[in-house]
């Protein structure tokens, strides 16, 4: 371990605990304090932050570092923790993928079960969420988890198949299961059939997608239809994302659909 390795620590921690635009803001603000003067770094920190616990710990952090050595300089405590800082973040940001699981298997029972990543996913939302099922059929938590959704500000839209636009491809139309209250509060669309591909004999597609996409951060792609059996009787596997690019692109292929007309809303 190098000479100094306490002290990098002790700024990767602090990276840890702020925001990442409070280390980059209090950088700056250090990055400007004249070698050796610690006593104008902590002044300068009282100015650019105002809430008290946070002064205290960057305080507690500059007494280590000020205490260290003189080629431990308030230009080098700022490097420090704007790079700590950005490797944080970039941490933060990056893509974590588990699988899901419903149905028997002990090994499989270590997995996430497909409920809790698709509640995961309605959890994390704060202003967008993209439900799309082939079939849908009414289940109380996922109801309940998506009307708390709504009552924390999160647009919510519906793409399911439609028994009508189907031709019978599904032999009922999930949407109309859904509770009263989730219905009126919730954008629905479909894909109308003169839109569909077709092969040379005529025969058109199905949307038979399963996914979830919250904000541009959250994704859920699964063999589960939006069902009670799917989410605790059938054998289903999925993946969950979270952070990378994914989420954005799935949640960009749905928003054009939307704008090209492929998918209409319905009342």
């Amino acid at each position: 371990m190098g000479k100094h390795a306490h002290q990098l620590e002790e700024v990767r921690q602090l990276a840890v605990q702020l925001p990442t635009e409070t280390c980059l803001r209090l950088a700056e603000t250090i990055a400007q304090v004249p070698v050796g003067d610690w006593l104008a770094a902590r002044t300068r920190l009282q100015t650019s932050i105002t809430h008290l616990p946070t002064q205290l710990l960057v305080a507690a952090v500059l007494e280590v570092w000020s205490n260290s050595g003189p080629e431990l300089t308030p230009q080098r405590f700022a490097d420090a923790l704007e790079l700590a800082a950005k490797c944080f973040e970039q941490e933060r940001t990056a893509q974590r993928v588990e699988l899901s699981w419903t149905g028997p298997g002990q090994v499989a029972q270590s997995l996430r079960r497909t409920d809790q990543a698709l509640h995961q996913v309605i959890e994390a939302a704060k202003h967008s969420l993209i439900v799309v099922s082939f079939a849908v059929h009414r289940d109380a938590a996922i109801e309940a988890a998506m009307l708390a959704a709504i009552k924390r500000g999160v647009k919510i839209i519906f793409i399911a198949e439609s028994k009508e636009e189907s031709a019978g491809k599904i032999s009922f139309d999930g949407i109309k299961t859904l509770g009263k209250e989730l219905a009126e509060q919730t954008s629905f669309y479909v894909w109308p059939r003169e839109r569909r591909l077709k092969d040379d004999k005529g025969r058109f597609g199905t949307l038979h997608i399963k996914c979830a996409v919250a904000d541009t951060t959250s994704l859920f792609i699964s063999s589960a239809n939006l069902t009670g059996s799917a989410m605790k009787l059938n054998m289903e596997l999925g993946v969950l994302v979270q952070g990378g690019q994914l989420p954005a692109r799935v949640q960009l292929i749905f928003s054009e659909l939307i704008k090209d007309g492929t998918l209409i809303a319905r009342t």
